[in-house]
């Protein structure tokens, strides 16, 4: 009698094991489709984040350098009254205006936190090629290169802002956040501008 309750005994905690396992192994299983599910939900999340930023990339590459740098005609000898103007009259080399020449033009700011749409490990790359640095605008009226005096400030065109703006110049306040709010504060204003060379 007692040698059958052990036998039935073991027999019942042997079918437990079995169940427990059995149990332990469908949730395993469970487990694992649901991470490789995860795993393969992120990956394509990140392809298609991955396909955004390359597109918004391009878009930004054409808006610079298909889009927003002007055509810039031979010299025009007509008077130009202020940038908006400028931006519907022939140009010259200079953007319409002889070197030595002024024009009251809208001026705002822009900085790393705000504009840095191609960053490299030396810093923000702009329309030109070169590093974004303090001293640097960005312009549709004049060609890379040009130095500007605007207000009393010496300022090189070295980077493009975008076609809605092609009126107006663009100057680099810098990196971090004191830039971006030095950006913010200094707004929009109208200065006199003129070319040096």
């Amino acid at each position: 009698m007692n040698f059958k309750m052990k036998s039935e005994t073991k027999r019942e905690i042997i079918i437990m094991l079995i169940v427990f396992l059995t149990m332990i192994f469908i949730i395993q299983g469970m487990a694992n489709d649901y991470n490789e599910r995860k795993i393969q939900e992120l990956k394509t999340e990140k392809q298609e984040l991955e396909t955004e930023r390359d597109e918004m990339f391009e878009l930004f590459k054409k808006e610079i350098y298909d889009g927003a740098v002007m055509n810039f005609s031979p010299i025009s000898t007509a008077p130009i009254v202020d940038s908006h103007e400028a931006g519907r009259t022939e140009k010259n080399s200079k953007g319409g205006l002889p070197v030595g020449s002024g024009i009251k033009t809208e001026i705002s700011f822009y900085s790393e936190w705000d504009s840095c749409h191609n960053r490299t490990p030396e810093g923000c790359l702009t329309a030109s090629g070169k590093i974004a640095k303090v001293g640097m605008v960005a312009t549709n009226l004049y060609p890379f290169g040009t130095t500007l005096k605007v207000g009393d400030e010496i300022y090189t065109v070295e980077d493009r802002t975008a076609k809605k703006y092609s009126h107006r110049i663009d100057i680099w306040t810098g990196m971090g956040e004191e830039a971006y709010q030095l950006a913010k504060a200094n707004g929009i204003q109208y200065k006199q501008v003129k070319i040096i060379k």
